[in-house]
């Protein structure tokens, strides 16, 4: 697999996670998803709401609510993120 491939696979990845989080989020903790401004996939990831979502998830705040499925949301998030990252960074530095 290519790295640009593997890049694909990643940002593809992080978006059906995203997904998965946001509508976890609206119907299983309906007041933080409202607290947090309501986020969904189709704001800017300038909005506040999604500012407010990567807030929650990069500082770690989502431990406090102690729900497995939501720590596996989040880790996953933080993963892809990196993961995503390291890749753009071998592609900048290879190609």
């Amino acid at each position: 697999m290519s790295a640009l491939t593997l890049f694909f696979v990643l940002f593809a990845a992080s978006y059906v996670n995203g997904f998965l989080l946001v509508r976890f989020l609206r119907n299983s903790h309906s007041g933080l998803w409202t607290d947090l401004g309501e986020p969904s996939l189709t704001q800017s990831n300038l909005g506040t709401p999604r500012k407010q979502l990567t807030k929650l998830i990069w500082s770690l705040r989502f431990l406090k609510i102690r729900d497995d499925k939501l720590n596996l949301f989040c880790f996953t998030a933080i993963l892809l993120d990196i993961a995503i990252v390291l890749a753009v960074i071998y592609l900048w530095l290879v190609a």
